[in-house]
């Protein structure tokens, strides 16, 4: 039960069909390059769609098996060897898949065939036309090094050599267009406006300097006492707890739930060699998505709210995938909402089924959970974007970089000290997913807001709506559920709906 079972994908690393499925790529890979179509015939376009499904398909299982592989076992020699010449090969195979994808795109968006196609074929040309412009940016922090990182990983040097080792991709003017970029493509994608996620990150900030948070801080915020359970009695708590939370919400999500921990989805335990922190790994639409932990036992009850925060991520990762390898992947802008709701279920439930004397540890629990999911990621934010601009007017020293830390955190962090002055060294979306971390608050503004109109009943068909919702794959967007809810956003009302929130929770 406390690790992965890996063989719905591969039987193990010397199973024949991951030859063949690497022949099967290449021979197909040279059939599209070479395939050529004329822009009205719809079939013509679905025949070479087809083909590159099928690339497509195989290549992330492959992908997905010896990345599990190596996040488990990074230490095997054989595996570490394995999964470089494998990934390598996966880039180089995405790359020209890049390329033939908008070349399709762009021969086949004015053709009259679009009325003929299917549905998932139409959402990803579309999505493919829109987003073609992007095609030949270079992203300026994503290069990064993970042996670098486990040689170096309590070496405060590590992002000044990532920020100065790629300097040409720091030119002032280059930066501030990439940045506004990210900022305006959520705000385009999901017709909100456009400096929502900035003023929504700086509401944040203020807000949590208010003397409102700070004294509900001092208030719930000590250390708290909790029964030390073995591994397996913590695994067992934090099952039994999730579970009956997501029936009180829906039977399909605890159904969806119990999936993963029944048949061997969920890697639990710290091991050594084991990649460190938590995610839930989004595999080919025809596989089932993977959890990795590090739950101790004796944090059990915070790490119930990271499982349960996972499990939102393979939950709306599991309605995703029937709409197919096209069309499954879920945009960065809202993939962080479901998670975020499922921990305010989490939330509410603890709150309402434990005694008095529990109750207070729970609500410490639970203010460290809001602190971590919207303001730590703000003042994250704030120190990412800040970093960067400096960086693109000069070369950066450790000491700048720790400056910029230290005046940007002070006030989340409290005084800067031993264990949390290179903190930033232990995030990786600094470092693989530049200026994701925008993407935390926005979700939790929906997700409360979501949890909001759940709560009230004003939608008794709320939890119908709310799953359909979440199996359109790639075509979910903040402006789809602002809709199917009749929900506005309004920057005016950002602090107000947060405290609002916040008041009843720890009233």
């Amino acid at each position: 039960m406390s690790s992965w079972d890996l063989t719905e994908i591969y039987k193990d690393i010397d199973d024949q069909k991951i030859l063949r499925d690497i022949e099967s790529i290449q021979k197909n890979k040279k059939r599209v390059s070479n395939f050529h179509f004329n822009a009205g015939s719809s079939l013509e376009v679905k025949k070479i769609l087809n083909l590159y499904t099928q690339i497509l398909s195989k290549l992330l299982r492959i992908e997905s098996y010896f990345t599990l592989l190596y996040f488990k076992k990074n230490n095997d020699d054989k595996i570490k060897s394995l999964y470089i010449n494998i990934t390598s090969q996966v880039k180089e195979v995405k790359k020209e898949l890049e390329n033939i994808k908008y070349e399709i795109a762009n021969k086949s968006h004015s053709g009259i065939f679009l009325r003929k196609l299917p549905n998932h074929y139409k959402n990803w040309l579309k999505i493919a036309n829109n987003t073609q412009i992007n095609i030949n940016e270079k992203k300026y922090i994503i290069l990064y090094d993970d042996e670098i990182k486990k040689k170096h990983i309590r070496n405060k040097h590590i992002f000044t050599h990532i920020l100065n080792e790629y300097h040409h991709f720091f030119n002032t003017e280059a930066l501030k267009i990439n940045m506004n970029n990210g900022f305006e493509y959520i705000c385009h994608k999901n017709n909100i406006p456009k400096n929502f996620s900035e003023n929504l990150t700086n509401t944040s900030i203020k807000l949590y300097e208010s003397k409102f948070i700070q004294d509900l801080e001092k208030k719930v915020s000590q250390e708290p006492f909790l029964i030390h359970y073995t591994h397996e009695q913590a695994v067992d708590m934090s099952k039994s707890i999730i579970l009956s939370c997501l029936e009180s919400f829906s039977m399909s999500f605890k159904q969806k739930a119990s999936y993963f921990f029944f048949n061997k989805k969920i890697d639990f335990f710290p091991d050594q060699f084991k990649e460190s922190g938590a995610f839930c790994y989004q595999t080919a639409p025809s596989l089932h998505p993977y959890i990795l932990l590090n739950l101790k036992k004796e944090n059990w009850l915070q790490d119930t709210f990271i499982l349960m925060h996972e499990l939102g991520h393979g939950i709306h990762q599991t309605f995703s995938k029937q709409r197919g390898v096209l069309d499954y992947l879920i945009d960065p802008s809202v993939n962080e909402i479901n998670s975020i709701f499922c921990e305010l279920l989490l939330f509410d439930f603890l709150i309402n089924n434990t005694n008095n004397f529990n109750k207070k540890v729970i609500l410490s629990f639970i203010w460290r959970r809001i602190k971590n999911l919207f303001f730590k990621q703000a003042f994250y934010h704030k120190f990412e974007v800040d970093v960067c601009l400096s960086r693109a007017h000069c070369i950066l020293r450790d000491e700048d970089i720790e400056k910029i830390w230290q005046r940007t955190q002070k006030n989340v962090l409290g005084q800067c000290s031993a264990d949390n002055k290179y903190e930033w060294i232990f995030i990786p979306h600094f470092f693989k997913h530049p200026f994701y971390i925008q993407c935390y608050p926005i979700c939790f503004y929906i997700a409360i807001k979501l949890f909001q109109i759940y709560k009230s009943n004003i939608n008794q068909d709320f939890v119908q709506k709310y799953t359909k919702l979440l199996s359109k794959g790639s075509a979910l967007s903040i402006n789809e559920i602002l809709k199917h809810f009749s929900m506005k956003v309004r920057e005016d009302n950002i602090s107000r709906d947060v405290v609002i929130f916040i008041e009843n929770i720890f009233r």
